[in-house]
């Protein structure tokens, strides 16, 4: 998953066990929990779960520890330093130590409360790290935690570097760390930040400004999820740039496509392959095409249909005939059709091909009752 913020250029990639990896750097940040009977290691733990929270780019990642559970959080706050929130909370009634593992780096130092890898300030912590290691070799977690005061300046070969940062966790309590993702230097008070509750409601607000679908939660989630990972993407392609147009990020889309090449230009107006495409930007080409597909004789709705009796609503879907809006509500076997069309050009035509083949308008607004074939 992409975390990030809208605003901001840092970003960050946390992979399904909560190891993350800023882009442009060469190390990575991984955590591991210390706890009453063993060490977790959440890279090789079985029971590691992980789902964004509110359908928005917090990534939460859960290891089981005894009687309960330690959750990581991690979301992109923005601000100077493009920083990036790295939450670890004990949802357990025992204490726990967190143990903070950089890899690859060569060379760490400690300014105060900051850690600077590879010559910049990477890291915001609370407070220094009661025990550390720093090291040209890779730990066990059973090793780590020898080192006790002052970090020194370290440096070893390239890539080299190893370093954990350990903290004690109370139970029911949480920990917050902030990586700089970006290239000034980061001011943040991490007793201050957002919570990520508050940091996924604010992705919400970013999301209702263009292209929105109510329908069933999974499919919501989806779609919500997928449109934050294409407004994330540092370095579109030309799917991004296609998925970004369709659903109403104009902005957005206009950025994206000065960073395309000749070619990557024609394949984003061709749509060349792109449903096929595995990526955020495919589910979402998928998921508009379904929905609403711009043809040069009109409109058609609802290519691809959710299942018999399931409802769904898209509003702002931006056409070369206008934008779009519509509600497919069933009544029993037949489901009534709502749609509005705002600022409709001329050749306007709105079908249903799927659900009802001999229904067409012209009507930029109205309702119907269609007679549906079987699907």
């Amino acid at each position: 998953m992409i975390v990030g913020a809208i605003g901001s250029t840092g970003r960050a990639v946390v992979d399904a066990r909560g190891a993350l990896s800023v882009v442009g750097e060469d190390w990575t940040l991984d955590w591991w929990i210390g706890a009453d009977d063993r060490w977790r290691v959440p890279a090789r733990e079985p029971a590691v779960r992980q789902a964004p929270v509110g359908n928005a780019p917090v990534a939460e990642t859960r290891t089981k520890v005894p009687s309960g559970d330690a959750v990581q959080r991690v979301y992109g706050i923005g601000g100077p330093g493009d920083v990036v929130v790295v939450e670890v909370e004990n949802a357990s009634p025992a204490a726990c130590i967190v143990a903070f593992v950089i890899r690859g780096a060569t060379s760490l130092a400690l300014d105060g409360s900051q850690v600077l890898i590879d010559g910049r300030i990477a890291l915001t912590l609370p407070f220094p790290p009661p025990r550390w290691d720093v090291t040209d070799f890779e730990l066990e977690p059973e090793q780590c935690g020898a080192q006790t005061g002052l970090i020194e300046p370290r440096s070893f070969p390239a890539g080299t570097l190893h370093a954990t940062l350990l903290f004690p966790l109370s139970h029911r309590n949480r920990l917050r760390i902030g990586v700089a993702t970006g290239d000034v230097k980061p001011t943040v008070d991490l007793a201050q930040v957002p919570t990520a509750d508050a940091a996924a409601r604010g992705w919400h607000h970013h999301l209702d400004r263009a292209m929105r679908v109510n329908a069933p939660a999974e499919f919501v989630a989806e779609l919500d999820l997928a449109r934050s990972q294409v407004l994330l993407d540092a370095d579109p392609s030309a799917a991004t740039c296609a998925a970004l147009e369709d659903w109403g990020f104009d902005e957005e889309a206009e950025w994206a496509w000065r960073g395309l090449s000749v070619r990557d230009r024609r394949a984003a107006r061709r749509r060349d392959g792109m449903l096929a495409d595995a990526s955020p930007a495919g589910v979402l080409l998928r998921a508009r095409d379904g929905l609403v597909r711009d043809t040069e004789s009109g409109l058609e709705l609802l290519h691809a249909p959710l299942d018999p009796g399931v409802d769904v609503e898209v509003h702002d879907a931006p056409t070369r005939f206008g934008r779009v809006s519509f509600a497919l509500r069933w009544h029993g076997e037949h489901p009534a059709l709502l749609w509005e069309v705002t600022d409709p050009q001329r050749g306007l035509a709105l079908r249903v091909p799927v659900l009802a083949p001999e229904w067409s308008t012209h009507d930029p607004v109205g309702e119907t009752l269609l007679r549906t074939a079987p699907v």
